[in-house]
């Protein structure tokens, strides 16, 4: 089976979901900011600190993305910004099956802010308002991104996305 890629938002659910999706259906999962972490030993606001640091994280995330597109029986949760370049898109266009997890904005702002904002360093220090206005902002531009995905899915929670995904990949 081709690789999976998640895409979306920022808080959009693609590590909890991929690991769903992973124990259910006997694949290697895969979150993206975590192996950079991993591979770096450094946080991904450790990287982001550095000179130049997001555009290392995003050669980081390029490189690891092409490695992991020619993989079998993986699914990969892909970071908020991962699709948003050309390079990045056009691999989880051309060689996975992809899926867009799609919340509104107050969900996403709600989300976020359960789920913690420290360790996203474009999110962290900003007030709900802040936050609400930078993922307006933000979902604007990365949504034209995101709908390129192969399959969009929403639901409730992220249990129903899985499902969904799930039900969609074994057609598939």
């Amino acid at each position: 089976m081709k690789p999976i890629f998640l895409i979306g938002f920022s808080g959009a659910g693609k590590t909890t979901v991929g690991k769903i999706i992973s124990a259910q259906m006997n694949l290697q999962f895969i979150d993206l900011d975590d192996f950079i972490e991993n591979q770096q030993g450094k946080t991904i606001v450790q990287i982001f600190s550095q000179p130049n640091g997001e555009s290392l994280f995003r050669s980081m995330e390029t490189k690891y993305l092409r490695e992991f597109s020619a993989r079998e029986n993986i699914i990969v949760a892909t970071g908020g910004g991962t699709a948003c370049l050309p390079e990045n898109l056009e691999l989880i266009e051309s060689c996975s099956i992809s899926f867009y997890l799609k919340w509104n904005e107050c969900d996403l702002l709600n989300r976020l802010k359960i789920d913690g904002m420290e360790k996203r360093p474009l999110l962290a220090g900003k007030t709900d308002s802040e936050l609400a206005d930078f993922i307006h902002i933000l979902l604007e531009k990365r949504k034209l991104f995101y709908q390129k995905a192969h399959f969009t899915v929403s639901a409730k929670n992220d249990f129903q996305l899985a499902q969904k995904i799930i039900e969609i990949i074994k057609k598939v």
